[in-house]
């Protein structure tokens, strides 16, 4: 687990949960994202900018996001990050199925001063359907 630090505390992990559009051909994604992070400095507020960047691209950028510490100096912070087509993503297959393809996520938080911390991982883009075909 790689872990980030900066004044406003330190970038624990980062969920993420791909979702397609409506799109039949699934060149248009939302990813579903929570940064966890914890601070020394339990039940304050600190001002943030996040930004959000996929194999190199910039998804999406928030900017003086207000997050609130709890009394164990703990903050989720969620956003809806939507993947357009300029970034051409190809499905993740199971073993044997095909290309297991994955790509560079990355969430970068700084604060007005300057300080900043950065949380890469890799994803994949995957749909499930449901069958309830009787088996033969």
């Amino acid at each position: 687990m790689l872990e980030a630090v900066n004044n406003s505390g330190i970038v624990r992990s980062v969920s993420v949960d791909t979702l397609p559009t409506s799109d039949q051909n699934f060149t248009s994604w939302k990813l579903n994202t929570t940064v966890y992070i914890d601070s020394g400095l339990p039940n304050s507020t600190s001002i943030l900018n996040l930004t959000f960047d996929l194999q190199g691209e910039r998804l999406a950028t928030i900017e003086k996001r207000s997050v609130t510490f709890d009394l164990k100096g703990e903050a989720l912070v969620n956003a809806m990050i939507e993947v357009k087509s300029k970034v051409k993503v190809k499905l993740w297959w199971p073993n044997g199925m095909g290309e297991q393809v994955l790509y560079d996520f990355k969430v970068m938080t700084s604060t007005s001063p300057g300080d900043s911390s950065v949380k890469s991982q890799k994803i994949g883009f995957r749909t499930i359907e449901l069958s309830q075909e009787e088996l033969k």
